[in-house]
């Protein structure tokens, strides 16, 4: 019988493997279709502020890069999304540019030391509410658009594989601190 840790690795193992192409799909439907109605830029930077948060983490609890690679992954999947997006967008708001400049000043806090360990545990806390407002944000930004052309089917459902996964791995990784 599996017991649970062994469920994680190999639910883990996949969680990699999926995370490898998980938004390939939809990054090579905006390079063919140079379109992104539909996409939200505010969807996806939620997602990597979330993203962005878990990997610092798991690097401030010192796991090895194999148990948050995963994430790393998808992380720079959606850093490539979000430069597609201001590409192929018809430009960003200024609120949207507060948000980019928001990130980087919250990751240059980290890098300088700004940002203690304890904050970065604190704040992981908030990471799952992140999740659910950045697919929220995705949902509407569909509905408020009526056009899905920019969408990949395929990249959404290993997306949603990917993120079920993700959400039992983060729980058990969560449970063992």
């Amino acid at each position: 019988m599996i017991d649970i840790e062994q469920l994680g690795n190999i639910l883990g193992v996949s969680t990699l493997a999926g995370s490898l192409i998980a938004q390939v799909p939809q990054i090579l439907q905006i390079l063919q279709s140079k379109n992104v109605t539909g996409l939200s830029f505010n969807g996806f930077s939620i997602e990597i502020f979330s993203l962005t948060i878990q990997v610092l983490y798991f690097i401030a609890q010192e796991y090895k890069f194999l148990a948050y690679a995963d994430i790393a992954v998808l992380l720079v999947q959606d850093y490539l999304i979000v430069l597609l997006i201001m590409l192929y967008g018809t430009g960003l708001s200024f609120k949207e540019y507060g948000h980019v400049v928001a990130y980087i000043a919250s990751v240059t806090s980290v890098i300088f030391g700004t940002v203690t360990k304890e904050m970065i545990v604190l704040v992981m806390q908030g990471v799952v509410f992140l999740n659910i407002i950045s697919k929220i944000t995705f949902v509407s930004s569909i509905l408020a658009t009526k056009d899905t052309s920019s969408m990949s089917p395929a990249g959404w459902v290993i997306f949603c594989v990917f993120q079920c996964s993700s959400y039992f791995l983060l729980a058990t990784r969560y449970w063992e601190t």
